[in-house]
C-alpha cells in the first residue's frame, strides 16, 4: 500500500472505538487517475464520528473465498455517525456494508465525490481500482 494509503488507513483504524467491523479495503479510481482507499466496515456496529466520503455497498461472499462488493451509492456527510446504517436500515437486502474514506474539510470531499463520479458511461463499481 503506498504511503498516504497506509497512513489513511491507520487514521480510520484510530477512529473506530465502538465500530461496526473492518473488513477491508477497497480503492476507487477517480477520473483524474487518483486512488482513494475507502474502509470497508459492516453495518451492525456504530461508524465513527468523523466527517467523510461513504459508499452503501452489497458484500457478496463466494465458496471460493472472494468477497465481491458492489457499489450502490455514494455520498458525503460532515458525520459519519449519525447515518443510519444499523438496525432495521442493515436488514434491507440493497446493501450490507457501508465503504468510507475519512475527510474532514467538506470542499475536499466534494472534490472527491464529482472526480470518482464525473466520468460518463461507468457506474460506481467499474470505479474499483484493479
Amino acid at each position: 500500500m503506498a504511503e498516504p494509503l497506509a497512513q489513511h488507513a491507520a487514521g480510520l483504524a484510530d477512529r473506530l472505538s465502538q465500530p461496526a467491523r473492518l473488513l477491508g479495503w477497497r480503492t476507487l479510481r477517480g477520473a483524474s487517475g487518483h486512488r482513494y482507499a475507502f474502509g470497508i466496515l459492516d453495518t451492525d456496529g456504530e461508524l465513527p464520528r468523523a466527517a467523510g466520503v461513504y459508499c452503501l455497498a452489497k458484500r457478496t461472499a463466494h465458496a471460493n473465498g472472494i468477497n465481491c462488493t458492489e457499489l450502490l451509492r455514494i455520498g458525503q456527510t460532515d458525520d459519519l455517525g449519525t447515518m443510519p446504517v444499523g438496525g432495521p436500515m442493515a436488514k434491507r437486502p440493497s446493501f450490507n456494508a457501508v465503504c468510507i474514506y475519512l475527510e474532514e474539510n467538506e470542499f475536499r470531499r466534494r472534490l472527491i465525490l464529482r472526480d470518482v463520479t464525473s466520468e460518463p458511461g461507468l457506474g460506481l463499481s467499474d470505479r474499483l481500482a484493479r
